[in-house]
């Protein structure tokens, strides 16, 4: 009897085993799509010198703080080749390039200024798309797309977009998919569904299958349910949907990720203060803690930013601002520093492993990482009561300090590959190594600096190297800190 028992128990073992199996591939996670190194970005503005001219918190200093290259103009390739050799040189993988659609200057300070400059294969770029620029029915901050079949314009500049820059050699993509990023998706209503679906049918005609990127992490958002009763109204019509509590998963779904272009938010008292003292980092942590539970699919790309102040643009509004220290007396860069630990290593998600900074040269804000003059720290400023722009607060002259925190947080090693004769080699292949394991490359830009991601070099000691003909260095990476200086000689 026991016998004929084996037969059966053993085909009830084999479906077990089957539905176990099964049930492995249909819940196993997703893959990582970039696994190698942190990929990290900025917003980068073109605005200038017209931006300029509307006011900033460090020309209201006093005395005031000037950007290393002043008041610049970014229709000029110079400018353009600074600001990527100082990207490229301390970790940035690529700028976000923020374009108004319905603005010539925008899209001339892209095509005849930044892709103008000699070093733009040192880099990678992509598109930031301001999407409160069409002609939408704007009402109560909400973007209402009323056209059903043009879109009020989107669908078509995404395409112009995609033929411009797409095909670049140094446009980013994401395993072989062109990364577009939407500002302000979070207060779309309307047709959006419908123009999100024309957009990603254009572009497969095209050849793209792009990588959309939006910005729909915030406080309050606008509400994805009857968006398409708001725009049947047409472009004048009266009802605006009110701001709901996040998230809205029905309109997220339609990207690829999601990420916050900034969480500061001037109706927030518990922001108010050093963000090491205040609940500006317990809030912002909560808020991706809902969005993680309930996007799915979707990435979220978390956001850092060095500090807020934009009061010397619109001191009238008397927003409040975020200093640049965590802490009273605290060392310049600390509140930025402290970012990365809050809020990007802990949600990062580890399929894409990106991270946005806010931003790169957003001087009406100050969230600007841009080089300043050095200068010693100053509270005092130009209003009559000395504190109005400050506020109080300390700002310092930083220099590169803001680059180097970022530099520090997301890499392991950098430095410079020079020849014999002391000139830098570009396109230099730089690997680092544990017993024999290869962890880590990068390739040399056209100053022959590189950087090696933090990603697989935690802190310990490894083998820095050059691949085909060089010498080779040992390099000791600690917590937080890049190893810097590591240079190395190409030999013939």
């Amino acid at each position: 009897m026991k016998l004929r028992l084996l037969p059966a128990l053993g085909l009830a073992l084999l479906a077990v085993g089957l539905f176990c199996f099964a049930g492995y591939l249909v819940f196993k996670p997703a893959p990582p799509i970039n696994d190698q190194r942190y990929l990290v970005g900025a917003y980068y503005y073109g605005w200038y010198p017209s931006n300029f001219n509307q006011g900033y918190l460090r020309e209201k200093l006093n005395p005031p703080q000037l950007p290393v290259l002043g008041r610049y103009d970014s229709l000029d390739p110079k400018v353009a080749e600074q600001h990527i050799a100082w990207a490229s040189r301390y970790g940035l993988d690529f700028l976000a390039l923020d374009l108004w659609p319905r603005r010539s200057h925008s899209w001339r300070s892209i095509e005849q200024g930044f892709l103008k400059a000699r070093n733009i294969g040192d880099i990678d770029f992509c598109i930031f798309l301001e999407t409160q620029n069409f002609p939408v029915r704007h009402c109560s901050g909400v973007s209402v797309f009323w056209d059903p079949v043009k879109f009020n314009g989107l669908v078509h500049e995404v395409k112009v977009i995609a033929k411009k820059f797409f095909d670049h050699p140094s446009y980013l993509r994401i395993k072989g998919r062109p990364v577009l990023m939407l500002y302000l998706t979070r207060l779309w209503s309307g047709y959006y569904k419908e123009a999100m679906a024309r957009i990603r049918g254009e572009l497969a005609k095209m050849g793209y299958d792009p990588f959309i990127i939006a910005d729909e992490i915030f406080w309050e958002v606008v509400p994805a349910k009857d968006a398409v009763k708001t725009g049947a109204q047409g472009p004048k019509g009266g009802n605006c949907p009110r701001s709901v509590i996040p998230p809205q998963v029905e309109r997220i779904r339609l990207f690829d990720a999601i990420t916050p272009y900034n969480m500061y938010e001037s109706g927030d008292k518990r922001q108010v203060g050093y963000g090491g003292e205040s609940e500006h980092f317990p809030a912002i942590s909560h808020m991706y803690q809902m969005y993680q539970k309930a996007v799915g699919p979707v990435m979220i790309v978390p956001n850092v930013f060095p500090g807020f102040n934009d009061r010397g643009t619109r001191l009238k509004d008397n927003h409040y601002a975020i200093p640049r220290q965590s802490e009273p007396g605290g060392p310049e860069g600390s509140f930025f520093s402290l970012a990365f630990d809050k809020l990007a290593f802990p949600f990062m998600d580890k399929r894409l492993n990106m991270v946005m900074v806010t931003s790169f040269n957003e001087w009406n804000e100050d969230t600007n990482i841009e080089p300043v003059k050095t200068a010693p720290a100053t509270s005092r400023d130009q209003s009559e009561s000395g504190t109005a722009y400050t506020q109080g607060y300390a700002y310092e002259g930083y220099g590169a300090k803001h680059l180097e925190v970022l530099r520090d947080r997301m890499c392991a090693v950098s430095g410079r590959v020079l020849d014999e004769e002391g000139r830098p080699v570009r396109g230099a292949l730089v690997r680092a190594s544990f017993w024999g394991w290869v962890l880590a490359h990068s390739y040399s830009d056209s100053m022959g600096y590189y950087t090696l991601s933090r990603k697989k070099l935690p802190a310990g000691s490894y083998r820095i190297s050059l691949v085909g003909g060089g010498g080779s260095r040992t390099a000791q990476v600690k917590d937080k800190t890049c190893a810097v200086g590591v240079d190395l000689v190409q030999t013939r």
